[in-house]
């Protein structure tokens, strides 16, 4: 077993698409790339022929994917209207 280490992912990421843009990993492995991807506001896409690795990496990004659209305290904090 071989990890691919997340900061190089997201470096790579990073430096080659923009936030909304898909990022296609044809070698999925345990979805390190798609979860990453995720994690950075992009779409993350991948292919994995080992069933066990395909449904572990659907778990992370599910998890990822869960992490970055849960509201914060700050998102329900109520706007006040300025007086004039």
């Amino acid at each position: 077993m071989c990890p691919l280490q997340l900061d190089i992912v997201e470096r790579l990421i990073n430096r080659f698409c923009t936030k909304g843009e898909l990022v296609l990993d044809p070698f999925g492995g345990l979805g390190t790339v798609a979860y990453c991807a995720v994690q950075m506001g992009r779409r993350g896409y991948s292919i994995e022929l080992n069933e066990q690795y395909w449904k572990d990496s659907v778990s992370y990004c599910r998890a990822a994917e869960m992490k970055v659209t849960m509201p914060t305290l700050f998102d329900m904090e109520p706007t006040e209207k300025h007086a004039e």
